[in-house]
């Protein structure tokens, strides 16, 4: 039983918008990209707005999990094409601390995809799940606009980056316009606007 060489390369070219590295980030860039301080804003001030990022990225599909410091966002999802398809869940945590004035924020993201894809078995065509492979998103890109965004909601940026103005800033970093696809894809994002969905 051996699967198509060619559904493979077209799903995996897809499938590995959320997972491919490149060579990712040592210890002391993982600190940087993943931490944040935001000055005279409390807890629940972040995680409220936490929540808002991912409901204007694709809030139909997002699931919640709420705690006294954090937040945990899951998103199932799956990708259809000709004779194969791609299913996987993103997820993300937030972990909020409150520091004297301050509200120390960390975030991570994770993946795990699978792939359904068409197999020969002598004269005849089936289909076969590959299988689900789980990583931590590694790319500086999709925490840069995580901040990004979270720094408007918090009314500290007067700017909102949209996925078609993100996909170009970030087409020379680390992990290019794939890097943020767990935000911005034109597959499976919605990736609605705060000012036109009226906040």
């Amino acid at each position: 039983m051996k699967p198509l060489p060619f559904f493979l390369i077209v799903l995996f070219g897809l499938s590995g918008c959320a997972v491919n590295q490149n060579k990712g980030m040592n210890r002391d860039q993982w600190i940087v990209e993943t931490h944040r301080t935001y000055e005279d804003v409390t807890k629940e001030e972040v995680l409220r707005s936490v929540e808002r990022l991912f409901v204007l990225a694709d809030g139909d599909d997002f699931n919640f999990s709420h705690s006294e410091n954090g937040i945990r966002a899951t998103r199932n999802w799956m990708t259809y094409m000709i004779f194969a398809a791609s299913q996987g869940v993103d997820t993300w945590d937030v972990e909020v601390k409150k520091v004297g004035r301050n509200t120390s924020v960390e975030v991570s993201a994770y993946v795990s995809a699978s792939a359904i894809v068409p197999v020969q078995v002598g004269g005849a065509t089936s289909a076969t799940n590959t299988g689900a492979s789980g990583s931590s998103i590694n790319h500086p890109s999709l925490y840069r606009l995580f901040w990004r965004r979270l720094d408007y909601l918090l009314g500290k940026s007067d700017h909102w980056m949209g996925c078609g103005e993100a996909e170009k800033h970030f087409s020379s970093v680390d992990g290019g316009p794939y890097g943020i696809s767990l935000l911005c894809n034109s597959f499976n994002i919605k990736d609605d606007s705060p000012r036109t969905a009226g906040n």
